[in-house]
């Protein structure tokens, strides 16, 4: 029942997202090839599983099917969509096919958009334009984005904005993206207030993924849910008020459950600990209490301040800002799933969502998660429709829209094996289902959709 309720508070039935003869939403990966060597990309990972590769424009055409019923189609993946020398076609494709009110939009690092190409992609019928933009300075711009200069985005904003006066205000919109780092969060007002100087009407606030363990360190954002921080603080000030150390409790948590003989300090820390564990299991409440140990609120307040100070720019000048959670949300929501989206790789794979797209791996909680890509089927075999309402993808956007996974981030044991150790099966709900891990379903991560 409250899986239900909670997707009707979000405007979603259920069984709207299975009934839909085909996706609403396609985000289509033209290429796998990139001019860039970004330093938080997959692909700069010894050992990942990327294959350079362009999708062909048969294999485009077998979703001529599904253009009719589109909302959205957004060209993006693991290249730059721009090194295809057929984008401009795919693009003119499309946009003969779908609805006059649906948007085609495009993720790229702007270094190869000058105006002649600018042209062609806004007369084939571009309709939104997405540029990669991490840092104010030049010199932390290229640390990010090996590979490419800030001059080059500054150009093609220049580009950009004069294409939108000729065109007129409606023509097509353009802004950014930010992946929010440590080496980089205190450029985020700065830069946001520069794209709204520069002519963008929206920017989009994302995490990183830790591909290596050396990127978790990176990260801004605690890996507690809002709830069971919040749940925390509140046991640990009624610690602090009885001068209680709620801290060592867990640091030591079998040492006062099992000592024979315990001092009457050690039997009160463990009785109170005893209740607050009691009580978070009553109401399923995560928690990893290493993580909450760890947990550093000044660092986490630090970043807040700097979202808060980015936000009043967006809601002084009228951007539309996206911005991240910083804690992983207890109520779960897959934006991919419940908007009827679906994923096209370079070779015609059909995905359900961002996570799933790839074989990859990424790190949590010091541990490194194994991601196998989800294929429901191939385009060269069957029709997207047919794929689309296969008994096998309509059972796994059910399984997603009920919730009903665990929070692995937020587990002491997670991720566990069942994730770390082998090809994924099942997790510890028996759900074959992998989403237990993933960081865009608590809100985590954000991108163009």
């Amino acid at each position: 029942m409250e899986s239900i309720l909670k997707l009707i508070f979000s405007g979603k039935c259920m069984n709207e997202a299975l009934i839909m003869s085909s996706p609403s939403s396609l985000t289509i990966e033209p290429t796998t090839r990139c001019n860039f060597s970004c330093a938080m990309c997959v692909k700069q990972v010894p050992g990942n599983e990327i294959e350079n590769g362009d999708l062909s424009f048969s294999t485009f055409t077998k979703l001529e099917p599904a253009f009719g019923g589109l909302k959205k189609l957004i060209f993006s993946g693991i290249g730059e969509p721009l090194l295809h020398p057929e984008l401009d076609r795919f693009i003119a494709g499309a946009n003969g096919l779908m609805p006059k009110e649906s948007e085609i939009g495009l993720q790229t690092n702007g270094f190869l958009l000058d105006e002649a190409r600018l042209d062609s992609l806004l007369d084939s019928g571009l309709d939104v334009i997405c540029v990669s933009l991490d840092a104010a300075s030049p010199g932390t711009f290229k640390q990010i984005r090996a590979g490419g200069e800030l001059g080059d985005i500054e150009n093609a904003f220049r580009i950009l904005k004069s294409a939108k006066s000729k065109r007129g205000p409606k023509s097509f919109r353009f802004g950014i993206e930010f992946v929010l780092m440590k080496q980089n969060y205190k450029d985020l007002p700065q830069v946001v207030r520069w794209a709204v100087e520069n002519g963008a009407s929206f920017a989009i606030v994302t995490n990183l993924i830790p591909y290596d363990q050396a990127g978790e360190s990176e990260c801004r954002y605690s890996p507690n849910t809002t709830l069971s921080a919040d749940f925390y603080q509140r046991w640990k000030e009624k610690a602090d008020d009885l001068n209680l150390d709620l801290d060592a409790y867990l640091k030591q948590r079998w040492k006062y459950h099992w000592k024979a003989q315990k001092t009457p300090e050690e039997q009160a820390l463990a009785d109170f600990g005893k209740e607050m564990l009691n009580e978070a299991y009553s109401k399923q409440i995560p928690l990893h209490t290493s993580n909450l140990i760890g947990d550093s609120i000044a660092e986490l307040n630090r970043t807040k301040e700097i979202l808060a100070e980015a936000l009043e720019i967006a809601r002084e000048t009228g951007l539309d800002l996206t911005l991240p959670e910083l804690s992983p949300k207890f109520e779960r929501q897959c934006h991919f799933v419940e908007e009827d989206s679906s994923f096209i790789s370079w070779r015609g794979e059909v995905y359900p969502c961002y996570f799933l797209w790839h074989q990859y791996s990424f790190f949590q909680n010091g541990r490194r998660v194994k991601v196998a890509e989800k294929s429901f089927g191939q385009l060269q075999k069957k029709p997207i429709r047919e794929i689309w309402n296969s008994t096998d993808y309509r059972s796994f956007r059910e399984k997603v829209l009920k919730y009903d996974y665990p929070f692995c981030e937020n587990c002491n044991l997670g991720p566990c094996n069942l994730f770390t150790e082998k090809p994924f099966e099942y997790d510890c709900y028996a759900n074959d289902i992998p989403c237990g891990c993933c960081p865009w379903c608590g809100g985590l991560l954000h991108c163009l959709r």
